[in-house]
């Protein structure tokens, strides 16, 4: 015992800071960059919940990075720093003292700590803290912080679950060749009703595996969004034949893609056939105003066909067109029965 230093002036005061919670979260804007790391990653690993639940809820600045740190944590402490993120965005305690905008669990290996204590590069910029931050109002007009919380997603690590998955929503992001391969083999899709991608980047080569997807939900689907995912005629293609098997389908969602004028009447074609549709949203390839009022009328025939439509939104790919320098909103919506 006698070889062991003591400890340092420091460090007796982060023990001391651990301990003594109300004036550990009164001084946090004030510590230094360096004291505030190691505090908070003392409390994360030797797992003092109560105080990593009071430093996050309280947080100083824009960016927090803990992926990290999670690494070897156990549940409680998963949970405490969730915690402290509930207290944070119902401003329960300490609204005014947190400035916290952005929870990073992504396994980064660059060091955030080195740059304003996590100040996440693209949310929590000087210029981006200049502007006004975007809020939640709740039923009982309260106000409510807004925290974004930035993630990996590794599809193979899921879905383990033991129930079957009823909605999957996985939009504005990358989806590899792998990720949809392995998503169109999982078991867990198999009662899916809701698939929402949207704004997920569907590559040139994986349009057959879009078509497998699909096929293997088509019993049970009932809504199908796919808006803004740069599918192409391709994509269509693949997806058409498992479409046509999809008969509980209430909803299907593709705007914002490109496709040519011979697909979509084909796509027409096939969704004219499911009869419980009741609310349709369909891109067109750019066209004139004038063109398009009577391309529309064109397509509607071809779902009247089949079936009575209830509501159905065609929508040019691109911004709106204009006519005589007059903005017309590039949409067209039928409300039928006539």
């Amino acid at each position: 015992m006698g070889d062991l230093a003591p400890p340092t002036l420091k460090q007796l005061a982060r023990q001391r800071l651990l301990i003594e919670e109300d004036l550990t979260i009164s001084i946090l804007e004030d510590l230094p960059v360096g004291l505030l790391r190691e505090m908070f990653e003392e409390a994360f690993n030797d797992r003092h919940t109560n105080n990593l639940r009071a430093m996050v809820s309280a947080w100083p600045y824009p960016g927090l990075s803990v992926g990290a740190l999670i690494k070897d944590s156990d549940l409680e402490t998963l949970k405490a720093l969730l915690a402290g993120l509930d207290v944070l965005i119902a401003d329960k305690v300490h609204p005014r003292r947190s400035n916290l905008r952005v929870l990073d669990l992504t396994d980064v290996d660059h060091d955030f700590w080195n740059n304003r204590a996590g100040t996440h590069e693209d949310d929590c910029s000087p210029q981006a803290e200049g502007q006004e931050q975007p809020v939640e109002i709740s039923p009982n007009s309260a106000v409510k912080k807004s925290i974004k919380v930035v993630t990996d997603l590794e599809l193979m690590k899921a879905r383990c679950l033991k129930n079957p998955l009823q909605t999957l929503s996985i939009t504005d992001c990358r989806l590899s060749q792998s990720d949809l391969d392995y998503l169109s083999q999982c078991l867990n899709i198999q009662e899916l009703k809701h698939l929402n991608l949207s704004g997920v980047e569907l590559s040139d080569s994986c349009p057959k595996l879009l078509g497998v997807l699909l096929e293997r939900i088509a019993r049970t689907l009932q809504t199908l969004e796919l808006e803004e995912c740069k599918m192409k005629d391709s994509h269509f293609n693949a997806i058409l034949p498992s479409l046509s098997q999809c008969s509980q389908l209430t909803k299907v969602n593709f705007k914002n893609n490109d496709i040519s004028l011979l697909v979509l009447k084909n796509l027409l074609r096939h969704t004219a056939k499911l009869r419980k549709l009741t609310h349709e949203l369909y891109p067109t390839p750019p066209l004139c105003y004038q063109e398009f009022k009577l391309l529309c009328a064109e397509l509607l025939d071809i779902l009247r066909a089949e079936r009575e439509p209830k509501k159905v939104s065609f929508s040019p790919l691109g911004s709106a067109f204009t006519r005589d320098s007059i903005p017309w909103r590039a949409e067209f919506f039928a409300l039928l029965p006539r």
